[in-house]
């Protein structure tokens, strides 16, 4: 046993690329005074896996959390969206946390000088539940992960697929490439 984390519904972990830490989002439920009614409370906690010491980073409502390959950096997933395509629909009943939806946070190795660099990234695909989505790393400069984007014309949204980097300063919709390399592919059959 290197460190024992209690938590009731579930954990997700990372270890780091050396090996030596790994990154835990917790998650423990508590009943509310009502039936039907409960709140989540989650923390992200780095475990140094010789010695077992856990070390609680101080972030709001963390989803996941992301060593980059080097290990110099982490990225960090927190808040929570409404399922891709019904976020109106959860604003109006009331559901959603935030209105800019869940933010992408990238910080040292150590938790510290903690950065700000997508808002309202996609984190659910479908229907509810509909099926989790992860940013990941592009080397250690730049992340990949989904928007959602307004189809001209309709109350549709679409999700896109974009690489922004990590200072948050420039971000390039993949979209348009992936779906004209479908569109070759298709013409070549």
């Amino acid at each position: 046993d290197v460190a024992e984390i209690q938590c009731e519904t579930g954990a997700l972990f990372d270890v780091s690329p050396d090996g030596k830490s790994a990154l835990v989002v917790t998650a423990s439920v508590k009943k509310g005074p009502q039936e039907g009614q409960a709140s989540v409370t989650r923390k992200l906690v780095k475990i140094d896996l010789a010695s077992g010491a856990l070390a609680e980073i101080p972030v709001a409502e963390p989803k996941s959390a992301f060593w980059s390959p080097d290990g110099k950096q982490m990225l960090i997933l927190k808040g929570e969206s409404a399922p891709a395509g019904m976020g109106d629909m959860v604003q109006r009943t009331g559901l959603a946390q935030a209105a800019e939806g869940p933010a992408i946070l990238v910080a040292d190795a150590g938790g510290k000088n903690m950065r700000l660099v997508v808002k309202g990234a996609v984190t659910n695909t479908g229907g509810m539940p509909g099926t989790a989505v992860y940013p990941v790393w592009v080397g250690n400069d730049a992340i990949l992960h989904f928007v959602e984007k307004a189809t001209y014309g309709t109350a549709a949204k679409s999700l896109r697929l974009v690489r922004t980097s990590i200072d948050g300063k420039t971000s390039t919709d993949l979209q348009y490439a992936i779906e004209r390399g479908v569109a070759e592919a298709m013409k070549a059959k």
